[in-house]
């Protein structure tokens, strides 16, 4: 089940993005990332950019990624050792 979930998400992230409905796009990677982790969300962005053809230009959506990638991969441990110590108490 958790499977099936975490590809929903992934694909309404992309559907998200290519009906420009970004605010819910956002939401939705902010989730994936909290379950999965936000490795995956990398090579749907390099074809999102691909899909409006970016790469011509600045590949905003790509260069969005890895820093989301970065931040996420700094914070989402300290976040989890958090959650973890309250858990127990």
């Amino acid at each position: 089940m958790k499977t099936i979930l975490s590809a929903l998400i992934f694909i309404l992230i992309a559907i998200m993005v290519m009906q420009n409905q970004l605010f819910a796009a956002v939401l939705l990677a902010g989730w994936f990332t909290w379950r999965v982790g936000a490795f995956l969300l990398l090579p749907l962005a390099i074809m999102l950019d691909g899909y409006f053809g970016a790469f011509y230009d600045v590949p905003v959506i790509t260069l969005c990624a890895i820093a989301w990638y970065g931040v996420s991969e700094f914070v989402r441990p300290r976040l989890l050792m958090h959650y973890k110590e309250y858990e127990k108490a």
